[in-house]
């Protein structure tokens, strides 16, 4: 059995993922055959467990993505598996390549959801024992088991974990339903939450060109059988509300200007080059090329240790005269871990824009994104203090847990732009987003189905603050069930 000690945020970025080398060849319990498609209907979720509709653009596929940066922590979008087919909140996923469903009888999961039940679908297989690659075995049937560290809030030793069986079943986006089945694991138990099973059916991991268990990626399938027009995926969201990702192609309604292009550095992951940060027009440390990952289920920007205090000197230096709390000098500081304080809005008013320099490209991180408010961090509670003060923040940039640690750009950076995924050019491409038509009210969810007569109700508050939250980092450690 294979372990890997990888880097992770949330529930999302694997940097070095065990994969087949070559397609395996699936023994399955049955055949079958691809069934009809069925007209889609209203999700069968309650009203305040539903989901953004969807839509098909021409041939692009333009769903709406409900979540947030806090306290979900994580996107999300819709699809569904089985015959009949069930629909699922999946949270999406630039950083890792294989699909979590939690299970009927998920130990951690949110009991009163559609879970995936093998029974109740015509179409649903194993992935048996004999199967070639596979070493891990439960009960005749393949199981992958996954292990993380640093994901529950404050208590960063604390080990939680996923596993359950590899199934293979057809499955639709969008209400598009490719030829080929999905090969994915169920999520059997998950101790303690890895990511929120309350308000996420599983994680859908949307690397291209990989594969688990010689299958690709529901996206990588869609394309590969020419459903969409495009080899590539767009994506933009509001960071408190919803958003769109239109798969197979860009959707100009999203986006205004033109696109800055970053081309990727290998064909594992969306890894782009980098050329370092700056604050305002003071660079932080010394520039130099870096690699940068581009992941979608990474809530913040993560910073390499030494990137990380570079930066904090950086905001000691120009502005410890005039904003309070980014002095190193004070005892804390906002770049003390899980430390929060009061500004003002003037004071807030006065905190920089972040740029993040890569290869053709330079992104912005502002002041709004990466000081959010202490009510949604997963942090204890200090006194209410003094409201003259202002309102407490907290910052949302997270300090790498070693010198591996790599750096990443998260969904706070991306929900400034609407960014398009070229598959076929291996580039990733940055417009400003069209804040109009791609993002809806922040205080409200879309609900219902096809996006007619959809319907709209305030977020419960507290949704999410168990583990999107759980911490930003988590450092996983899988056993997966290939050579």
């Amino acid at each position: 059995m294979m372990h890997l000690a990888v880097p992770a945020f949330l529930c999302c970025l694997l940097l070095h993922e065990v994969r087949c080398t070559k397609p395996l060849n699936l023994r399955l319990t049955h055949e079958y055959t691809k069934v009809p498609i069925r007209p889609r209907s209203k999700f069968s979720l309650t009203q305040d467990e539903t989901s953004p509709g969807d839509q098909v653009k021409g041939d692009i596929i333009d769903q709406t993505v409900g979540g947030d940066i806090l306290p979900y922590g994580l996107f999300w979008f819709t699809f569904s598996v089985g015959t009949p087919p069930v629909e699922y909140r999946m949270g999406m996923d630039t950083g890792s390549t294989f699909t979590f469903v939690s299970l009927k009888g998920c130990d951690g999961c949110k009991k009163s959801w559609n879970l995936y039940n093998p029974t109740d679908s015509s179409t649903s297989a194993k992935v048996l024992c004999d199967t070639p690659g596979c070493n891990k075995c439960v009960e005749g049937q393949c199981s992958l088991q996954a292990s993380y560290i640093t994901c529950v809030a404050l208590k960063p030793l604390e080990q939680c974990s996923l596993e359950g069986p590899i199934f293979e079943d057809v499955f639709q986006i969008g209400g598009v339903q490719p030829n080929a089945s999905l090969t994915f694991a169920g999520i059997q138990t998950s101790k303690p939450l890895y990511f929120d099973l309350t308000n996420l059916h599983g994680l859908m991991g949307i690397i291209p060109n990989q594969n688990f268990f010689g299958r690709k990626s529901p996206l990588d399938i869609l394309i590969d059988e020419g459903l969409v027009p495009d080899n590539g995926y767009g994506m933009c969201f509001t960071p408190n509300g919803v958003g769109h990702i239109t798969i197979g192609g860009k959707v100009t309604d999203y986006y205004t200007g033109d696109f800055q292009w970053t081309p990727i550095v290998n064909d594992t992951f969306w890894n782009v080059g980098g050329r370092g940060l700056s604050v305002d027009s003071n660079p932080v440390g010394d520039k130099g090329d870096t690699t940068v990952v581009i992941d979608s289920g990474t809530n913040v920007l993560l910073l390499p240790n030494a990137t990380y205090w570079q930066l904090a000197d950086t905001f000691d230096a120009g502005w410890c005269s005039t904003i309070p709390n980014v002095c190193k000098s004070a005892s804390p500081n906002l770049f003390d871990q899980l430390k929060c304080f009061q500004f003002t809005e003037e004071e807030i008013a006065k905190f920089p824009i972040i740029k993040v320099e890569l290869q053709g490209a330079t992104l912005e991180l502002l002041p709004k994104w990466y000081l959010l408010p202490r009510l949604v961090f997963p942090v204890p509670q200090e006194p209410a203090g003094d409201p003259a003060k202002g309102e407490w923040y907290c910052l949302a940039i997270e300090n790498g847990i070693s010198k591996n640690t790599p750096f990443i750009v998260g969904a706070s950076i991306m929900t400034e732009y609407y960014a398009y995924f070229d598959i076929a050019n291996k580039m990733i491409g940055w417009a400003p987003v069209n804040k109009e038509n791609c993002f809806k009210d922040p205080t409200l969810v879309t609900t219902g189905g096809d996006g007619a007569g959809s319907e709209t109700v305030a977020p419960s508050p507290s949704a999410g603050l168990r583990v999107a939250g759980g911490w930003y980092l988590a450092l996983l450690v899988v056993s997966l069930t290939v050579l």
